[in-house]
Formats: structure tokens, sequence, C-alpha cells
């Protein structure tokens, strides 16, 4: 399936690349491949207007029930074919309410916090089963598929006179601030949003994104991650860092802060090209990062010392992870990896801790190989040679059945928010709720 899902890409990129002309400037040439791999802007507008329609039939279920749009359908970043993430926030008391009510064969209530194997915990399995069979009961929606013991529960749909497929899950709410994080960074600066879709393109086209094994792809977000720290590094939008509200956190997700400035006002120094822009970019991670020895800090838009993070002597940016680890109130993050990405809010969260040697050594390839194109191709030629694929290494053949890693953690699923890891073995948090506060937050 994923083969044969692969070659149907890479023939709807043949004939993109087809179409291009290359006798046309290179910002045009650009614009038309955006236009033509991008989620047309009617197609946003759809979504949210489904979104309204979807509210209704599962309020009649769950009561008080509210749906947020997260992904790249918030943070305006889809490609073609991306499915719409929805984040189900429910009331505070659902889970008493339901409890009480006995038809999902729950435990007694007493017990209904204990985590179920794999860190899943029961309400969300049965707020999963709940959407589930409010879904079956609406004859516009099929190839409903609950996954309800997954890491994170979710409800995966097509909504027939749409043809809109999405996923729904309601434990983590993280998602949706990642989302509007990315969102607040590309629209400082249109050469954002543009590097963001161009580099999400050609991660897809090489194999290297949108799979669920961590160990071969990078998440959807990481990879957006990737090109924000760089941006941050190069002057082009601002760290993360300088967009947090020092003074009015919304702590989510085992306390850590998640509120940020959404209106920031900040004018790029650096008026570098997009084609340099691109350039630079594959050689800062083809050849300049040493993976063995740094970790990719999106917060601070640097790389800082993997001993710095062992010793806890870290700026001030990071003041929260290291009081954190120092109380015993979360794990350090996981440095015994091939590339350390750390996640700007879930500060001992890595991103990319289960990527294998053989993927990174294809992802160095692969980027120092644009580079070069990039470096040596004329203006006019640069853009089609950049996404041939026959150019890059080839992708790796994945082994029949993965070991587990030294450190026993499990293969998340991954997407903006989706999965990764919780980091908090010492001490189990009461997740009854994950988004106490979620609801104070107005989003838009």
């Amino acid at each position: 399936m994923e083969r044969r899902e692969r070659q149907e890409n890479l023939n709807r990129h043949h004939r993109i690349m087809e179409t291009i002309d290359n006798s046309k400037p290179l910002n045009e040439q650009i614009s038309y491949l955006m236009q033509r791999i991008s989620l047309p802007e009617e197609e946003y507008s759809r979504r949210n207007d489904f979104c309204q329609v979807l509210q209704t039939v599962l309020e009649k279920t769950i009561e008080g029930s509210r749906l947020y749009i997260f992904g790249s359908t918030l943070s305006g970043l889809c490609l073609n074919e991306s499915d719409l993430d929805l984040y189900l926030d429910v009331p505070d008391d659902i889970f008493i309410r339901y409890a009480d009510q006995k038809k999902e064969g729950l435990p007694k209530k007493k017990k209904k916090f204990r985590l179920l194997p794999g860190g899943i915990y029961p309400d969300h399995v049965m707020i999963a089963k709940r959407v589930r069979k409010a879904l079956e009961r609406h004859r516009n929606f099929h190839d409903i598929e609950a996954i309800p013991f997954a890491r994170v529960p979710i409800v995966k749909f097509v909504h027939g006179p749409t043809g809109i497929k999405g996923d729904i899950q309601s434990s983590v709410c993280c998602g949706v601030f990642n989302s509007l994080l990315l969102r607040t960074l590309s629209e400082l600066d249109p050469r954002v949003k543009q590097m963001l879709i161009l580099i999400r393109y050609w991660f897809k086209l090489l194999g290297m994104s949108g799979g669920t094994d961590r160990k071969r792809f990078f998440s959807n977000y990481a990879v957006c991650l990737l090109v924000i720290l760089f941006l941050a590094a190069e002057g082009v939008i601002p760290a993360v860092q300088d967009l947090v509200k020092p003074n009015n956190h919304v702590s989510l997700e085992d306390d850590w802060h998640f509120d940020f400035d959404t209106n920031p006002t900040f004018i790029a120094e650096n008026r570098t090209s997009i084609r340099f822009l691109l350039r630079n970019f594959f050689m800062f991670y083809g050849k300049e990062v040493d993976y063995s020895t740094y970790v990719l800090s999106v917060l601070d838009g640097m790389s800082l010392p993997k001993e710095n993070f062992k010793n806890l002597d870290l700026p001030s940016s990071q003041s929260l992870y290291v009081d954190r680890v120092k109380n015993n109130a979360c794990d350090a993050i996981n440095l015994k990896c091939q590339i350390a990405l750390q996640d700007p809010f879930e500060l001992n969260n890595n991103l990319t801790r289960l990527f294998s040697k053989p993927s990174l050594e294809r992802f160095q390839q692969c980027c120092q190989v644009a580079a070069e194109v990039l470096e040596t191709s004329s203006e006019k030629d640069c853009l089609k040679k950049l996404f041939d694929v026959s150019a890059y290494p080839s992708l790796l053949n994945p082994r029949k059945r993965e070991q587990p890693d030294e450190d026993g953690t499990e293969q998340p699923i991954g997407d903006e928010g989706r999965g990764g890891a919780r980091g908090n073995k010492k001490k189990k948090r009461n997740n009854r709720n994950t988004c106490i506060q979620f609801k104070q937050l107005v989003l838009p």
C-alpha cells in the first residue's frame, strides 16, 4: 500500500514538473508550483464549514463537546491530499457522567484513571468509541475506523458529500497550539510560507516524511520545526522564546507553557532571496550541523551542546526545563539518539529520538545534493533540478521488524502534537482532561 501510494505521488509530481515553464523567472515558477501542490484557499473555507456540521453531529452524543481544527489546516500549510486533523474538547465532568451510565464497560470510579498498557487512558478510549458510534449513525460518513488503543486514540473517517478525510482525537490538545505557532510565524514574511511548503513537499517527495515509522520518517511537524529553527537562526523570523508571554502562561500537557504572542511585530533584517534561503537550509542540515554533539533547540533558534543539557547549564529560556528536571517533575530529554530536535513547548520531548542512523545519513546526503543543485544550476533550471527525484539517493529498504530502542521508548504516531514522548515516567499525571485551561484561551 505504501509503495503504491508513493508511486501515485511520483506520477502526479512528474505531471506537475512537465507543466513548469522554465523560461519564466524563478519566483513565478515557485508561485506556480505552490499553487499546484497546495490546498486551494476555497478548500480551507469548505473545511471550516464542514467542522460546523460535524460539531452538530458530535454534540448530540457528547454534550458540551467542541471541535478544534489543528494540523496543516490551521497552520495554512496544507499540501494536496492532506487530511483534516481535529481535536475534540470535552467537558471536565464528562467522564464522571459517562462512568455513572455504565454503558461503556468502564472500570469502577476509583480505578478509572489507571493507565492501560502503552500509557493509554481509559477515558479517551471511551470517547473514541463514542465518536465512532456517532459517525456510524450518520449516513454521510463512511470508512469509519476507530483506533482506541493507539498511544493517541483516534477515529478516522471520510465525509461522503465533501470527500474530506480526517481524524478526531480528544487526548492531546497541544497540536492546536503547535499549529497556531506555525501559522503565526508563516504570516510574518511571505518567504516563510514558501520555505515551509516547498521543503515539506521536498521531504514528502523523497520519502523522508509522511509515514508512521519514526525510525525512517520525520513527522510533518518536525519538518516544519527544522525550517523554523533555520529561519530564526538566519534572522528571517524571531526565535520562539521571543514570542513567549512571560507573565501569562497557559499550562497544558504536564504543566509545560504554551502561551505566546499570536500577533507579533517583527521586521526581518535578512532579505535573502528564496533561492539562497533554500540553499543555505540544505547546507546547514547537510554539512554544518554536528548531530552527535548538539541539540536543535527551536525555542532558542539555535543549536545547543548536548553536554549543556546533561549538566543543566542552559540559557534562561530553558529555565522551566531545568527546574522541572531538578525537581524530578519530568524526565530529561532523550539524548541517546542520532538527531535531537527539541519541541519548543514540551521541552523534554525529542521529536526525532527514534530516527535511525541510515535515515540520518540519507537525509544529510539528500541535503548536500540539493545544496549543490541550488549552488550550480541556473536561475531558471534550479527548481526542476531541485525536485528531480532521480538526482537523490534511493529510498532505504525498511526492515520487516524493528527492534525496540535501547531506552524502551515506544514508537509514537507523531504529527503536529499527535504523539511523541510525554516525558513523565517518574510522576504519573492525572490526564482526565489534558486541557484544563484550554477553554480559557480563545483560539481563532
